[in-house]
Formats: C-alpha cells, sequence, structure tokens
C-alpha cells in the first residue's frame, strides 16, 4: 500500500496535520491564528467602545436626573454625549468634535473625555457628576465676573 500524504485543505500545497481550524499545513495554520487574533482583538476593541459610550450616556443621565434644569442628548454619529444646562454645552466624548458640527450647532463651552483638547473625565459616575458640576460653576463664575 502506497503511504499518501494529505495535503492542506486551504492551499492543498504542503502536507498538512490536523488543526482547531482543519487540515493545514503550518504556515496557513499561523496565517489563520494570526486572523483569528485580530478579529478576536477587534471585537474587544468594539465592546471596549461600546462600553465608554455607555458610560458617557449614563454619566448624562445621572447628572440630568440631580440637575433638574439639564438635558441630554447624544450624537447620531459617534458616542458623544451633550448636556445643555443654564445655557452652556457640555461635551462628553473620547474624540474631538467635527468642525462641520461646530460650525452647525456652535463649539462646547466644556468638553470632557478622553482627547487631545479636553479635560480628562473621572472613571466613576459620581466623581464624572462632581467634576461637570465643578466645571459648569466655574465658567458661570467666569461669565459673571467678566460681564
Amino acid at each position: 500500500m502506497e503511504n499518501k500524504v494529505k495535503l492542506c485543505e486551504f492551499c492543498g500545497e504542503n502536507p498538512g496535520h490536523k488543526t482547531r481550524f482543519g487540515f493545514y499545513c503550518e504556515s496557513c495554520e499561523r496565517w489563520c491564528n494570526e486572523q483569528a487574533s485580530k478579529e478576536e482583538e477587534a471585537e474587544q476593541a468594539a465592546l471596549a467602545a461600546q462600553a465608554r459610550a455607555e458610560y458617557l450616556r449614563d454619566v448624562a443621565r445621572t447628572f440630568c436626573r440631580r440637575c433638574k434644569a439639564a438635558e441630554y442628548e447624544t450624537s447620531g454619529l459617534s458616542e458623544a454625549v451633550y448636556i445643555t444646562v443654564h445655557g452652556l454645552k457640555v461635551r462628553l466624548a473620547d474624540h474631538t468634535a467635527r468642525p462641520t458640527y461646530e460650525q452647525l450647532n456652535g463649539a462646547a463651552d466644556i468638553e470632557l473625555g478622553r482627547h487631545d483638547f479636553a479635560a480628562p473625565l473621572p472613571d466613576t459616575i459620581k466623581a464624572a457628576v462632581k467634576e461637570i458640576r465643578r466645571r459648569i460653576a466655574t465658567v458661570i463664575w467666569q461669565r459673571r465676573r467678566g460681564s
């Protein structure tokens, strides 16, 4: 009897061995592992972004519950959340605002988040709400003092 070498199911050229993907050669198995790793990283990044967006909305909701004069709205295109209170616009986001948004809706008076032009937003909702209140009070005080 002739001893047949089974070829890789992926490339069909090299001798293969049993892997979690099927009967693959070493280079094809390595490539599949790399692709699976990239997909897992992308999924983890998407889940982290979703969790961060939920956190920003939770901060805005909590702030608005505590400050009855405040309202919030979420961006339709990103995770950004806008809080309006006492004529001030507070933007919570992890990226800079698009120039077109600022042209149409005006720039935020206060920026909090994780980007170059924002003050950092604390990692707990209670601390974040406290920081928003502090920043709003500071801006109101500065405007009253300047006028």
